[in-house]
């Protein structure tokens, strides 16, 4: 349960923020909105074991798989790229120095601009290559 809070947190507090939602509101509309988009996951062991949106997997595996495999590398490359490259270097690196270790920012600030995008490339090529992607979209032209 707490997972799930943590998890809604961020939304409600963009409503909040951004919108002039109060919390009560935010929070009963993601609600509403994660129980409606989970309904076909929670049906695919029954009502919808005849749906197979990906080869033979049902509606829960497919999701997992598309959520798993593409799109947690996708947001964690364009999460590295953003931070490293774009977002403005004073408040991560007053927040690293703030224990006390000069080498703590240029080895992070290091490691998430060159090293992570480049690692989390690698993962999501090999799983587009796995799933035989690649041959698909070639196929196509």
């Amino acid at each position: 349960m707490t997972s799930a809070i943590s998890l809604l947190e961020s939304q409600v507090a963009y409503l909040i923020d951004e919108r002039g939602w109060n919390r009560k509101r935010a929070t009963a509309a993601l609600a509403a909105l994660a129980f409606v988009v989970g309904i076909p996951s929670a049906l695919s062991s029954n009502l919808l074991t005849h749906l197979t949106p990906i080869g033979k997997l049902g509606v829960f595996d497919s999701i997992d798989l598309i959520a798993s495999n593409y799109l947690l590398p996708i947001s964690g490359l364009l999460t590295a790229v953003y931070v490293g490259w774009f977002w403005s270097g004073h408040e991560e690196k007053d927040e690293l120095l703030a224990g006390g270790s000069a080498w703590v920012y240029p080895t992070w600030h290091f490691l998430i601009r060159f090293v992570a995008p480049v690692a989390v490339g690698i993962i999501l090529y090999y799983k587009i290559e796995e799933a035989g992607l690649f041959a698909y979209i070639k196929d196509l032209f």
